[in-house]
């Protein structure tokens, strides 16, 4: 839910570097930091990655500053791990390091994600940290969400993987780093990927280039799939708005399907979600389709979504993460560079990958993200099947008055008969 809208009406959330003051019965809200795209810095591509370097080192080396012990989760992907190694070499005492499996039983292997823990263990040998391992379950899900759900005050929909970790990290340490923030400033996730390549692709389309005569670069990392691109234009036709829309889990016409008419009147056919993106990225200042893209998931996603349950499910156990990434002075610099520098001929995170060159392994750095995310499609079908049918039963589901229970249990039936294709 983006803020300052809640799932409340009436009741509205402090928006990121605004306070609300109360003095003499009076509420001001004021802003002291804003995050703008709109100031281009000439640095070159070296110096760049030069100054990150420096701004990162220092970022950590301030995070470090506590009178309880600071731990580290390490994934094993490049986020955290240069965190990590960052850290380590500044840390008065060997850093602790947190890693976290999920247990796969049905998947053919017992453990999700075992290249990343890998590479998590190849980083703490390199840096001698006191590594620890935990795992999580299907059934650990269905045992604990209760007290998941607890620590929102919201609605909510995220990976809950972060609770798990806390939970063990919390037994030796108080405070944590983790690698959250780098995604969002450095470009990483698809839409950001699209960003450069569908910009090209649109202005081949409009001036009718046929699709023989495109510039692979021009395209990249998406040269090889021009079905793909070509199956974005027709529904965003170029348009930034709808091609992150698109991007989204559901339309509203498809959240529509499973609200209930009573309850959300005309939702459908307000068009919610896509009016408040337009709304989003009509105030956008970010001088190219990349940055711009990224501004929207500064705004938004890291804000309201992966920062808000991370904080929310380290709390539960008392944790405090820190996040050396989001550094005022890392994530104002970093803001300010094009965006051909952050992906660059295609390859995204291109700045935090040069800066990590000489810290990490060059096949961590170059391997392809994971996410720290469950693998419920696994579990769904087997191991959390009879909890899942039983949490979504035809009288549980009438409970809700807000959900239109024949489309649920439609959803249901459909993804039970044929899980793999749903």
């Amino acid at each position: 839910i983006c803020s300052p809208n809640t799932a409340f009406s009436g009741i509205f959330s402090l928006r990121p570097g605004n306070m609300l003051i109360f003095k003499h019965g009076n509420l001001n809200l004021v802003s002291y930091f804003k995050l703008s795209f709109q100031n281009v810095c000439n640095d070159s591509l070296q110096t760049s990655i030069e100054k990150i370097q420096f701004l990162l080192k220092d970022s950590v080396k301030i995070r470090l500053h506590a009178d309880v012990e600071i731990g580290a989760f390490l994934s094993g992907g490049l986020d955290s791990s240069l965190i990590c190694a960052l850290a380590a070499n500044q840390s008065e005492n060997p850093l602790r390091t947190f890693s976290l499996l999920h247990e796969s039983k049905n998947s053919g292997t017992l453990y999700h994600k075992k290249e990343d823990a890998f590479w998590a263990n190849k980083v703490s040998e390199q840096y001698h940290t006191f590594h620890t391992t935990s795992s999580m379950s299907a059934q650990d899900i269905a045992d604990n969400l209760d007290n998941i759900l607890r620590a929102f005050d919201q609605p909510f929909a995220a990976s809950v993987s972060t609770y798990f970790l806390s939970q063990t990290a919390k037994h030796d340490v108080k405070v944590v780093l983790s690698g959250d923030g780098a995604d969002e400033l450095f470009g990483s996730y698809l839409p950001q990927q699209l960003a450069f390549p569908m910009q090209n692709f649109t202005r081949m389309k409009k001036n009718a280039i046929p699709l023989s005569g495109m510039e692979a670069s021009l395209l990249q990392p998406f040269e090889s799939q021009k079905d793909f691109l070509t199956h974005i234009y027709e529904f965003s036709k170029g348009n930034e708005v709808l091609l992150h829309y698109r991007m989204l889990n559901m339309t509203d016409d498809e959240k529509a399907l499973f609200l209930s008419d009573s309850f959300f009147g005309n939702y459908s056919k307000d068009k919610a979600t896509l009016a408040q993106l337009r709304e989003i990225f009509a105030l956008l200042d970010g001088k190219d389709v990349l940055n711009r893209s990224l501004q929207y998931y500064w705004n938004t996603f890291l804000p309201d979504q992966v920062l808000s349950y991370t904080d929310a499910l380290s709390m539960a156990h008392g944790l405090e993460i820190r996040c050396p990434y989001l550094d005022y002075r890392l994530v104002t610099y970093v803001a300010s560079l094009p965006g051909s520098y952050k992906i660059y001929k295609g390859q995204s995170k291109y700045l935090l990958k040069q800066a990590a060159n000489d810290l990490l392994p060059k096949t961590l750095i170059e391997r392809k993200k994971e996410g720290f995310v469950p693998p419920i499609h696994d579990w769904l079908p087997y191991e959390l099947k009879e909890y899942v049918t039983d949490i979504l039963s035809p009288s549980a589901i009438l409970k809700y008055p807000f959900l239109n229970a024949d489309s649920v249990l439609f959803l249901l039936h459909k993804y039970y008969t044929a899980p793999s294709e749903n």
